[in-house]
């Protein structure tokens, strides 16, 4: 097999096992729902799952992006019209 292909298909499988473990989690918090949890633990619990994970810096990168204001969230508008 092919280094890449090798590479590939590892990529794929932690990506899986990440799935596989965010979902898990999620059920178990779906399961504890019914006790008072406060914005900021909420908050604390996503930042624990996301780096366990290791999708933290996502979080950081989308937290970043949105110091910006909503305007510049997504794609800018088209310059021309006919675009």
């Amino acid at each position: 097999m092919h280094r890449k292909t090798k590479d590939y298909l590892d990529e794929i499988d932690f990506w899986q096992k990440a799935r596989a473990r965010l979902l898990q989690q999620a059920a178990q918090l779906r399961r504890h729902q019914g006790d008072a949890v406060t914005p900021d633990v909420s908050r604390a619990l996503l930042d624990d799952l996301l780096h366990k994970c290791g999708l933290d810096t996502l979080r950081r990168a989308r937290d970043r992006a949105g110091q910006h204001g909503p305007e510049t969230t997504g794609n800018p508008p088209p310059r021309d019209p006919l675009d």
